[in-house]
């Protein structure tokens, strides 16, 4: 927050002001929003395991990851997951 704040000259205060009145979201909860949604892709395509998404999306653990995914899908990955080959259709 500090660089991106730094490099368009405002205060990290006002930027993530600016940032919800835009969006309706943080930041760090558009970044969230931003990861579930590249692990639903990953997940969908089956190439590769939670531990790897996790690994590849940035996240401290596999456990840490599976608690966001589900805090944001209301899903555990291996139930989206299940649910995506059931019926084909990402949400």
């Amino acid at each position: 927050m500090q660089s991106i704040s730094y490099r368009f000259g405002y205060s990290p205060a006002w930027l993530q002001r600016i940032f919800k009145a835009q969006t309706g979201q943080s930041i760090m909860q558009y970044f969230i929003t931003l990861k579930t949604e590249k692990a639903k892709r990953l997940i969908a395509d089956g190439e590769y395991s939670v531990a790897e998404i996790s690994d590849m999306l940035g996240y401290d653990t596999p456990q840490y990851f599976s608690h966001q995914f589900k805090a944001a899908t209301n899903m555990t990955p291996s139930a989206y997951a299940a649910s995506v080959k059931e019926t084909g259709i990402l949400e």
